[in-house]
């Protein structure tokens, strides 16, 4: 009996046994004929099974619907297609199709994915002088970080006259419209100052407004005024500067204006004119009831569409 297991040990060989249940030197589990070309991979469902190799470029993707749960596929990159494409994102990422020439990309919630291309808003930075610092221009002046500054636009500086607003006084507020062919009209404005005093003690607020030509208002000045603070008497006026957003275009026939409904007779608010004539392509106005045109007569005020720096040196 001894003799015989013996012999049947040495007929069947320990070493040719295969462990998974196949037989010969092949990978553990994977039959030696499961891949066929270069590149080839495993996958596995229920069995071993070949993920054939896929087209060049393409990468090996998770995809639970294929039967051994991989597939090959195009590599998911950015979603732009045309020259000057961007990417956005809203819940997923897609592509910003590039806008037309000197358009800006600009923020906009309402936008699917927050951005759009729209036309640069008219203000900004426009440098039209270099040189020192300690050498600009007169006319110009040092911001609040020391560079020299100036307001571009409309401007009518004459001093000759003037006239007193205040409520039951026949005007309450006077106006600079900007007719056809004036240089302020397709503007954003950014700035109107006036050059205002005080006669007696006037109380409440002065306010700037951008209007059309029938007195409706476009928008209002970010800037209030106390006519309190101002001085008393016509030959001491100041300037005074009253700020827009930048976002409202002057059509033909707008107008800026300068309005006190408060005070009264002896406590008014002066706002400095030019009687000498009128500025070409502008026309004064007051609001008496109703706006009606002054004739042969002008603010005395600064329009302003654009902040211009002296760039440094």
């Amino acid at each position: 009996m001894t003799r015989k297991i013996k012999k049947l040990l040495k007929d069947f060989s320990i070493s040719s046994f295969n462990y998974s249940g196949g037989m010969g030197g092949g990978q553990e589990g994977v039959p030696d004929d499961l891949l066929t070309t270069k590149g080839d991979t495993h996958g596995f469902t229920t069995e071993n099974a070949r993920v054939p190799i896929g087209a060049n470029t393409t990468v090996l993707t998770a995809d639970s619907t294929e039967a051994l749960g991989l597939k090959w596929a195009a590599a998911s990159g950015a979603p732009t297609t045309t020259k000057g494409d961007v990417s956005g994102f809203s819940t997923t990422q897609a592509r910003i199709p590039i806008g037309t020439n000197n358009q800006v990309l600009t923020a906009d919630s309402t936008e699917a994915l927050g951005l759009k291309w729209a036309a640069a808003i008219a203000s900004g930075l426009v440098v039209i002088w270099s040189g020192t610092i300690g050498s600009y221009p007169a006319g110009w002046a040092l911001n609040s970080v020391g560079i020299p500054n100036k307001s571009l636009g409309l401007s009518q500086l004459t001093q000759n006259d003037g006239r007193g607003l205040y409520n039951g006084q026949p005007r309450t507020a006077l106006g600079q419209e900007f007719n056809a062919g004036n240089t302020m009209v397709g503007k954003n404005l950014t700035a109107a100052t006036f050059y205002l005093y005080k006669t007696g003690s006037p109380t409440g607020s002065v306010n700037a407004y951008i209007k059309n030509s029938s007195g409706v208002i476009r928008e209002t000045s970010s800037t209030t005024l106390n006519p309190a603070t101002l001085t008393a008497g016509s030959g001491n006026a100041t300037a005074n500067e009253f700020t827009f957003a930048g976002t409202t275009t002057l059509a033909v026939d707008d107008m800026i204006t300068i309005e006190y409904p408060s005070g009264s007779a002896g406590n008014e608010l002066g706002v400095r004119t030019d009687n000498s004539g009128a500025i070409a392509n502008s026309t004064m106005r007051q609001y008496t009831g109703s706006w009606a045109d002054v004739a042969g007569e002008a603010l005395t005020f600064v329009a302003g569409y654009e902040l211009a720096y002296i760039q440094r040196s």
